[in-house]
C-alpha cells in the first residue's frame, strides 16, 4: 500500500471538487433546466432592424448590468457570472430556467439595455429592456 502526503489546500480542494459535482448532480436530478448558446445561436425578438440582428451575431460585444439568477446559476464559458464581464460572439452562455441578463445597448450609443433569458428552444435575446 502506497502511502500519500497532502497538504490541507490540496485537501481543501478535493473536498470542494466533490462538493460542487454533488451539488450540480442534485440540481440536476431536481429538474433544473439550463440552455447554453452563443449570440450567433439565440433567437432575436423585439428589433425593429434585421440588419441589427445579423450585426450581432457577427460581431456583438456586450457588457453585463445586472443578472438574475436561480437554480444552477447563469455561467459564461463556464465560469458563474459576475458584473461588469464582456459577451461576445464566442462567448457560451448557460442559463437556468427563470433566470436573465441584463446587457449593455449594445455597443450602439443611446440604444436601451437588452436581456437574455432562457426561451423556449434556445436562449432569447429581446432588443429592448426599459
Amino acid at each position: 500500500m502506497k502511502k500519500y502526503i497532502f497538504t490541507e489546500s490540496q485537501i481543501k480542494k478535493i473536498i470542494d471538487r466533490q462538493i460542487v459535482e454533488n451539488k450540480d448532480l442534485q440540481e440536476q436530478s431536481m429538474g433544473s433546466a439550463v440552455t447554453t448558446n452563443t449570440l450567433p445561436q439565440m433567437e432575436y425578438v423585439f428589433f425593429q432592424d434585421p440588419s441589427l440582428i445579423e450585426k450581432i451575431k457577427k460581431q456583438g460585444v456586450f457588457k453585463v448590468i445586472r443578472f438574475e439568477n436561480t437554480g444552477k446559476g447563469i455561467k459564461l464559458n463556464g465560469t458563474p457570472i459576475k458584473e461588469g464581464q464582456i459577451i461576445n460572439v464566442n462567448t457560451k452562455i448557460s442559463i437556468p430556467m427563470s433566470s436573465s441578463i441584463i446587457v449593455s445597448g449594445m455597443g450602439i450609443k443611446g440604444n436601451p439595455p437588452a436581456r437574455i433569458s432562457f426561451g423556449i428552444d434556445r436562449l432569447q435575446f429581446e432588443g429592448s429592456v426599459q
